[in-house]
């Protein structure tokens, strides 16, 4: 017979391999906040003032509100612990706003559980299945909103199950022709229970701008260099503490992105958090590559495909 360990063990042994603690506040990590789109990840986690990017709409609901054109984006991510998280998203603007689903699959690398008799068995640790779906719009020309309703079922050591339920809101607004702010809230939603343990989602607030320019005019058949500048501050609403993120993406031609950014803040004691990544555009299709320099627990390294019909 297998030795069955009790929720709080599992849920330190998860929180081990992929969670932080936060003011004595367990803070366990789930698909609910592992999941970062490349382009925001790059740019030090900052985003939610840039919009016309479904991807973008995990961080921020209203970044999907003004796109032109359906679009696709299928990526995954690897762990320091050899875990694996997948992802995908679709977008499908119409007259009256814009749609979007999306989901996350998340799974840890196996463990070994012995028993008294010495007989081993084998298990994933963590596995965790997240789907979504939103909507945004324009409610002027220039204030956008947005709305994402997500339910995730995971599972500890293959015998324990939790199912949570999030909502996740979002506001833009153009400032200037140069300048943009977003807010956002993500994962409001009631704590989740493995067995008798109830455990809350990570619940953020927040704030940010994000400010373009053209730096360099194209010719009749070139956009020509952007570059765009993003800046956020996130709350912890259940551990209260702050990060401050930000980051740069500057584009060459409107075909290559280099992407820049840090964060500096979250989890107490923990360093500042350096990321980058690179983007390739050519018609409908989009590379996005990110990685992530970082003392806490992050999916380092991530790769996604959009293509835009």
């Amino acid at each position: 017979m297998i030795v069955r360990p009790s929720v709080p063990h599992l849920v330190l042994a998860a929180l081990l391999v992929g969670a932080a603690t936060a003011r004595g506040a367990l803070a366990p990590v789930s698909a609910l906040d592992l999941f970062e789109p490349l382009r925001s990840a790059a740019i030090g986690g900052a985003g939610v003032a840039i919009g016309n990017d479904p991807a973008l709409a995990p961080v921020n609901p209203a970044a999907a509100a003004r796109v032109a054109a359906p679009s696709l984006t299928l990526g995954g991510q690897s762990g320091l612990f050899r875990d694996l998280l997948g992802h995908g998203n679709v977008a499908v603007p119409s007259d009256r706003g814009t749609w979007f689903a999306g989901f996350v699959y998340y799974e840890s690398p196996s463990v070994q559980l012995r028993a008294p008799d010495d007989s081993v068995r084998t298990v994933l640790l963590q596995q965790d299945l997240l789907v979504a779906g939103g909507y945004a719009r324009a409610i002027s020309p220039g204030l956008s909103w947005g709305v994402t309703a997500k339910v995730m079922r995971s599972h500890l050591f293959e015998e324990f199950v939790a199912q949570a339920g999030a909502v996740d809101l979002g506001l833009q607004a153009r400032l200037t022709d140069t300048l943009k702010a977003g807010v956002a809230v993500r994962n409001l939603g009631p704590s989740f229970r493995y067995a008798e343990d109830a455990l809350q989602p990570r619940a953020e607030a927040h704030a940010g701008v994000a400010s373009g320019w053209r730096v360099r005019q194209g010719g009749q058949d070139s956009p020509g260099d952007t570059l765009i500048i993003a800046a956020d501050f996130a709350w912890n609403l259940h551990a209260g503490y702050g990060e401050v993120r930000a980051g740069a993406e500057y584009r060459w031609l409107g075909l290559l992105a280099f992407r820049v950014g840090s964060s500096i803040g979250g989890v107490p004691g923990e360093l500042a958090r350096l990321a980058a990544g690179l983007g390739f555009s050519n018609g409908p299709y989009r590379l996005d590559y990110s990685i992530r320099f970082s003392t806490g627990f992050t999916m380092p390294q991530a790769l996604a495909i959009t293509l835009a019909f």
